[in-house]
């Protein structure tokens, strides 16, 4: 999971994302993206959030944000990056860890089943059950969670949960 499901993208976009004090370089981000950026919104690049300070004519600018509502970048050109078999193998691993989030034992069992160290499992256990009190599931290979919020940047979009289960539908 870590390995091909870290959150980071592949440098493929023309604009590199640097960190304001140091420039440090994060990653990059697509021409269009950027055009459509303002200073001061925060973005999503890798497993992190950042505000942007500056966007320079061959480069962005960030600092860390603590900011929950935050763009998530597109790359034009992008291909499939996943097969069908991961995308089963993974869902159902999502399943399992639904099925186990309230057990006790869930940290542990993910660092003896995944290999993660107990900070890593923490933080996952927080994610998903975070995801299931907004959502009321964990998407998977069975369950899809279709969820758009008001306020989450200067695009609209309206908060609805609803989760779909092979077979029958199930309104949240």
């Amino acid at each position: 999971m870590a390995i091909l499901n870290g959150g980071a993208i592949p440098d493929t976009g023309q604009y590199p994302v640097v960190l304001e004090e140091g420039g440090t370089r994060l990653g990059e981000l697509d021409e269009e993206f950027i055009y459509e950026r303002r200073v001061g919104e925060t973005i999503l690049l890798g497993t992190g959030r950042w505000r942007i300070t500056k966007i320079g004519a061959d480069r962005v600018h960030v600092v860390p944000s603590e900011e929950r509502a935050a763009q998530i970048p597109f790359w034009r050109g992008e291909g499939l990056g996943r097969d069908a078999e991961f995308g089963r193998r993974f869902g159902a691993f999502l399943r399992e860890c639904e099925s186990r989030l309230t057990d006790s034992g869930f940290t542990d069992w993910l660092q003896e089943e995944c290999s993660l160290d107990g900070a890593a499992a923490r933080n996952l256990q927080w994610y998903l059950t975070d995801q299931f009190e907004r959502g009321g599931t964990i998407p998977n290979d069975r369950v899809i969670l279709l969820l758009s919020r008001w306020g989450c940047g200067p695009q609209p979009s309206m908060v609805s949960y609803r989760s779909v289960r092979a077979g029958r539908d199930d309104p949240q």
